[in-house]
């Protein structure tokens, strides 16, 4: 859009019903002079190191999931953040320390909820909940997870964040 970012989300103007679009992949919240312009070849790379971050995760390979999640950092954008954050999860899973994952986690789901990224912030929260095995966390995140019809949140999360022990 020609009428430039809305730092509460979205472009156009800042009343809701007359933005052209309501989200941005830049985030809700993030000032223009911070946001500044986001080019597709970064959205694309960005998606790429997060692909290939959850392969590696999948396939146990500790060393290329932090790879990935270093590169999805360095973007300094919100959801790299936040991708990122559940790739060092399962990368700090997966090197047995629970307990730092379980931190790192939560540090995402904050990160995810301050961002208005929900369903990330809901797996971040389901995998620690699991890690920790936290019942009545895992059946917070499921209960919410099925109450925006999604069918199946266990695979979903195995979409989102994969290569937690379970």
């Amino acid at each position: 859009s020609d009428q430039g970012h809305v730092p509460t989300g979205g472009h156009g103007g800042e009343e809701r019903d007359v933005r052209h679009v309501q989200g941005c992949i830049a985030g809700a919240g993030v000032p223009v002079a911070v946001a500044g312009p986001v080019h597709i070849v970064d959205v694309a790379r960005a998606i790429a190191d997060w692909v290939l971050g959850r392969i590696a995760a999948c396939e146990g390979n500790i060393a290329e999931t932090e790879h990935r999640a270093s590169l999805l950092d360095a973007h300094q954008i919100n959801y790299c953040g936040i991708w990122s954050g559940l790739l060092t999860g399962a990368s700090i899973a997966q090197r047995g320390d629970r307990t730092q994952a379980i931190e790192r986690l939560a540090f995402t789901a904050e990160l995810a909820d301050s961002n208005d990224f929900p369903l990330c912030a809901t797996i971040a929260r389901l995998r620690a909940a699991q890690l920790g095995h936290d019942r009545a966390g895992i059946d917070a995140a499921l209960a919410w997870m099925t109450g925006q019809d999604i069918r199946n949140p266990l695979r979903m999360a195995e979409v989102f964040a994969p290569g937690f022990p379970t």
